[in-house]
């Protein structure tokens, strides 16, 4: 299967995420996690973002409640609100300096 298919990318923003895997490597190249974009997926249970990234939306991991492991890099400036709202299973998140 073509990973890069579970994911819709437009100009380096992800918009949403289409897979269903448990364990999720976001491509590098992407800047940003668009709003809602892994919303209520019950299955997450981990995530590694790129170090191209630079902005997580607003509500993007908002639901997952099996999330237990993200990893932010430093290149992240900008998380926006309840990104991580009611992901019940992430007991720790590590928020880099370079986050204003």
């Amino acid at each position: 299967m073509d990973k890069q298919k579970d994911f819709f990318i437009k100009n380096g923003k992800l918009i949403c995420y289409l897979g269903d895997a448990a364990d999720v490597i976001i491509p590098e190249g992407v800047q940003k996690i668009g709003m809602g974009a892994f919303i209520e997926r019950k299955n997450l249970r981990s995530v590694t973002l790129p170090k191209t990234l630079s902005w997580i939306g607003q509500s993007a991991f908002a639901r997952c409640e099996n999330l237990k492991s993200i990893t932010i890099p430093a290149s992240v400036t900008t998380i926006e609100r309840q990104a991580f709202n009611a992901c019940f299973a992430l007991k720790n998140i590590v928020i880099p300096r370079s986050v204003i």
